[in-house]
């Protein structure tokens, strides 16, 4: 194949655009990288966040009593009454803290 001045040209024209390309590539790939730095940044105090308002709100339920400090528990569980009602109906005699305990 003959190398003509035109085609010369022609295949210069086209290797500069290629490596013009290549530059953009890179560019975007730069900017994409970015976007996704700024993403995870995002998603990370997005996370502290929510971790903060639950921690906040498992305290604020541990300082009423009559809350439970998780959502599913019950709030009235205690287990030395419970224990105590569970002996007398075995017919023992129970007390807790001094007192007798009633069924």
């Amino acid at each position: 194949m003959k190398l003509t001045k035109k085609k010369l040209e022609q295949l210069i024209v086209e290797e500069i655009n290629s490596s013009c390309s290549e530059e953009a590539d890179v560019e975007s790939m730069e900017e994409s990288t970015e976007q996704q730095k700024t993403q995870q940044r995002k998603d990370n105090w997005d996370s502290r966040d929510r971790l903060r308002k639950q921690t906040k709100v498992k305290i604020k339920r541990a300082k009423n009593t009559g809350e439970s400090p998780f959502k599913n528990e019950p709030s009235d569980f205690d287990p030395i009454k419970d224990l105590g009602k569970a002996m007398k109906k075995q017919g023992f005699e129970a007390y807790a803290n001094g007192e007798e305990i009633e069924d």
